[in-house]
């Protein structure tokens, strides 16, 4: 009887040890993604990521047409300030002349379940503060929604 249990435990240490490394591979997010319903748009994002290329999902519920931009800040700047000239959530301002359209190198949207689904491809290459957000273009809406850091890359 000592032996099946034996077996079963060194069975479970096999998978457990699988199952960890594998979710490991995956932890490390390098995946931006939102959901857009209409008065939210949520973002599940990495507080910080080295310069690169990165690929955006917009998940959007609505017939709206929104879209996932980032935007890079001027030096001194912060998500707060971007924000500060908001007077709530979802209302339109013009972009203000210290925040710059981070490169967008390719855009696809597919409709799914009555869900448009957007991926965008960015190049991420200027480190410093970086904000995720929502925008619809007709009306004119914006959710300012996460603040993203491009950090220069650990030395090996």
């Amino acid at each position: 009887m000592s032996n099946q249990y034996d077996i079963v435990k060194v069975f479970s240490v096999i998978c457990a040890a699988f199952f960890l490394t594998a979710c490991q591979t995956t932890d490390n997010i390098d995946h931006i993604e939102a959901r857009f319903d209409g008065e939210f748009c949520v973002v599940t994002s990495p507080a910080e990521l080295p310069p690169g290329d990165y690929e955006a999902t917009l998940i959007d519920t609505t017939d709206l047409r929104a879209e996932l931009w980032i935007f890079y800040l001027e030096d001194g700047y912060t998500i707060q300030d971007h924000l500060d000239g908001q007077s709530e959530p979802g209302v339109w301002y013009p972009k203000p002349s210290w925040i710059y359209y981070d490169k967008r190198i390719s855009k696809v949207a597919r409709e799914s379940s009555g869900e448009r689904i957007e991926t965008t491809s960015w190049k991420l290459d200027r480190l410093g503060e970086h904000n995720i957000v929502c925008w619809v273009p007709n009306p004119q809406m914006l959710w300012i929604e996460a603040a993203l850091m491009i950090v220069k890359a650990p030395s090996d």
